[in-house]
């Protein structure tokens, strides 16, 4: 659903990078899952390792104007309304209120690590922004090259 909405709302173009970019996710999620190479390590520990890393891989796809298909989709078409939106902040804010709706099913722990997830991964894909904004923030970009002569 989101895939039709980022289509219709963001452009041909970001529908087809978003495309690529879910089947290559599913594809390395699954192979990683298939070698079943595990690791034991604390849960506080996994947490922070997968925020940054998660949060840089997210950055990437979202510098390329490609989406994960998650709510980031949502994020974008807000930031393209709102240009001062950061999308990284909306992607904090609909993270956190899905997991706090979730605490009932998953349990307290389960939504504090989440949370913790959340804040490492959307501050990873907030400086990734600052160093490098969105292709689509060009206009409005304070990191604009300024011409030589």
């Amino acid at each position: 659903m989101l895939l039709i909405f980022g289509r219709i709302f963001l452009g041909k173009d970001f529908f087809i990078r978003s495309l690529y970019s879910s089947i290559c996710y599913i594809l390395f999620f699954n192979f990683f899952h298939w070698t079943g190479i595990t690791f034991s390590i604390p849960p506080f520990v996994c947490v922070i390792i997968a925020g940054l890393f998660v949060g840089l891989g997210h950055y990437l796809c979202l510098s390329q104007d490609s989406s994960t298909v998650g709510y980031d989709v949502i994020a974008l078409y807000l930031h393209k309304l709102h240009p001062t939106w950061n999308p990284a902040i909306v992607l904090r804010i609909i993270g956190i209120i899905i997991l706090i709706i979730g605490v009932a099913t998953f349990g307290i722990w389960s939504v504090i690590y989440g949370v913790l997830f959340t804040i490492i991964q959307t501050q990873v894909i907030y400086i990734g922004l600052q160093i490098r904004p969105l292709k689509t923030d060009e206009k409005y970009s304070i990191h604009k090259k300024i011409p030589t002569y």
